[in-house]
């Protein structure tokens, strides 16, 4: 979704596409009917509740994770001064952060794999051709 499709959404009467539908992009009751979808600060408030949205919440809390662990190791590289339990305590937060991404990476695959279950199972059913 881009700037212009988004606007075009706000202020129209068109529908959400399948595919934005399935990206977690939807009108989201807890932003009074705001578009909300992936990238969007507000995702991470909403409490809404779909299978789609709730990836779209997993993927970008993901991303948001990642980059305070980031921001953080380089916080960490610039204060020379601090002191041996300052240090200690800024790399807990990061190993913090670090869990919580790989607990999401978890999710992410346990979800995948039940995709990749069900296409072979959707693949065996099938009538052969």
């Amino acid at each position: 979704m881009n700037d212009d499709r988004w606007k075009t959404l706000m202020n129209s009467d068109q529908h959400l596409s399948k595919a934005e539908y399935l990206q977690g992009w939807h009108w989201c009751w807890n932003w009074d009917g705001l578009l909300v979808g992936p990238g969007m600060p507000e995702l991470r408030a909403c409490q809404c509740d779909t299978p789609e949205i709730n990836k779209a919440k997993s993927r970008s809390d993901l991303l948001t994770t990642s980059s305070e662990v980031v921001e953080m190791l380089h916080k960490l590289r610039e204060e020379p001064d601090w002191t041996a339990d300052t240090w200690a305590a800024k790399v807990s937060d990061i190993s913090r952060l670090m869990d919580d991404a790989a607990a999401l990476i978890d999710k992410v695959a346990k979800e995948r794999d039940k995709l990749y279950l069900e296409l072979e199972q959707r693949k065996t059913s099938e009538p052969q051709k």
